[in-house]
């Protein structure tokens, strides 16, 4: 996997073109469904291998498609992912898909996820919590390629709910998917932070019960210095 995002950095062929777009949907049960999909037009895996075998050749599909199965690590990722071939046009590449269960399951202080461990992700934390807001701090790679080089390379995450912060590159209309592009030849980071609705309505129910509680602590303490002074007025009359 590494050593085609390697060459990916620093092939220079004019017309080469990649599409790599990494997906989180983060549902109402606390699931996460992450997909992923690492493409390359014919050109590129040309390139690739005219420059790994010495060669200066077209490759058939059938020679493509071993390249890509065996430059990915498709054996390796059987253990994280289930996967597929994707074809559009002149692009070939496999679409990778794994569920987590329990967004806690990848929640911890410790976390420190970085996009390039999206390829064995369910070895990592990825958010950290403060109460009950869950936060998002995951760093990646400057890209460095050529203006004439066709790179679409996107990491997208879609919420249940509206976010309390993030730095997206893009939001859609109602504010719940966030896309972050990722061509860019600076390192940097894709924040986010969010609260799940139930958790936030038992916060807002204990509070709005704290605050019911005091309101009623305080009206019965008005009533008893009433009642107290009343009494003392009454004893002075006499």
């Amino acid at each position: 996997m590494k050593k085609i995002l390697v060459i990916l950095l620093v092939l220079l062929v004019t017309g080469c073109g990649t599409k790599q777009n990494f997906n989180f949907v983060i549902n109402d049960d606390k699931s996460i469904d992450i997909s992923m999909l690492v493409s390359y037009d014919n050109e590129f895996i040309d390139a690739f291998l005219n420059e790994k075998n010495n060669t200066d050749k077209t490759y058939s599909d059938d020679e493509r498609w071993k390249a890509l199965e065996e430059e990915l690590g498709i054996s390796e990722l059987e253990s994280y992912y289930t996967y597929e071939r994707y074809e559009e046009g002149d692009y070939k590449g496999f679409k990778f898909i794994t569920k987590i269960d329990n967004i806690e399951n990848v929640t911890g202080d410790d976390a420190n996820f970085e996009i390039a461990d999206t390829y064995s992700i369910l070895d990592f934390k990825i958010f950290k919590k403060e109460e009950n807001t869950y936060i998002a701090n995951f760093k990646y790679s400057g890209i460095n390629i050529r203006d004439d080089f066709e790179n679409d390379t996107k990491f997208i995450v879609t919420l249940p709910v509206v976010p309390n912060s993030s730095n997206a590159t893009s939001i859609s209309e109602d504010k719940k998917t966030l896309t972050w592009n990722l061509v860019t030849p600076d390192d940097g980071e894709i924040k986010f932070s969010f609260d799940f609705e139930n958790e936030k309505t038992v916060v807002e129910e204990k509070n709005n019960n704290m605050l019911l509680i005091g309101v009623g602590v305080a009206v019965v303490a008005v009533i008893v210095t009433v009642v107290i002074v009343l009494k003392f007025r009454k004893k002075e009359e006499f």
